[in-house]
């Protein structure tokens, strides 16, 4: 009988080993992930009797909110407000993270002294603030405070949306439209009343960060 090969059904050794070498595929990084902090407060006074009013906070890994809204809030020593409200809160679009802060006051009226009457008063603040993530692990932080209708000691503030300090004599400072912001986290306080005869007063405040 003829003798048929066999050499067709021989598999070429290269080609075996390529078969079954293991194929390494590359991952991609996991993307970089925060905790959200968000803060707004209308005012805060600091000191053992601090008092803080339309306080919103929010602090967590994942989107969350919080909001706080109210009128004629109770403000002993302090002074008076017509109205305020706040938001906190963190957001999340893709896989990039935002932390938002906004809080706002009508008909402020602080430190009202005999002989002197009402040291500061504002018609009124919107302060707004935001940390985001604008690429993978890169953070950057905006915002300011909108001020109407400064009054201190009397004399009205002619650009309060600018960033100033104003004496108040013997009674401290006024520092408006204060920013602090470092990229990764920003704080602003519409008013920050540093006085000697008492607490700091901070009024219009929103902070942020990406931790």
């Amino acid at each position: 009988m003829r003798s048929i090969s066999r050499r067709w059904m021989t598999i070429p050794a290269a080609v075996a080993l390529a078969a079954g070498a293991a194929v390494s595929v590359a991952q991609p990084a996991a993307a970089v992930t925060y905790t959200f902090n968000a803060h707004a407060n209308a005012v805060q006074t600091t000191g053992l009797l601090g008092v803080t009013v339309a306080g919103s906070d929010y602090v967590g890994a994942t989107p969350g909110s919080d909001s706080t809204s109210v009128t004629t809030p109770s403000l002993p020593v302090v002074g008076s407000v017509g109205s305020a409200s706040s938001l906190a809160e963190g957001t999340r679009v893709g896989a990039l993270d935002t932390a938002h802060a906004e809080v706002s006051l009508t008909d402020v009226d602080l430190l009202s002294l005999p002989l002197v009457g009402t040291v500061i008063s504002v018609d009124s603040i919107e302060s707004t603030v935001t940390t985001e993530e604008v690429s993978d692990g890169v953070r950057d932080s905006s915002g300011g405070a909108q001020i109407e209708g400064l009054t201190i000691l009397g004399n009205a503030i002619p650009d309060p949306n600018v960033s100033q300090d104003v004496s108040l004599g013997g009674l401290g400072t006024v520092h408006v439209n204060y920013v602090d912001d470092n990229g990764s986290s920003i704080t602003v306080h519409a008013l920050w009343i540093e006085t000697t005869i008492g607490p700091d007063i901070y009024v219009g405040t929103a902070a942020t960060s990406l931790t």
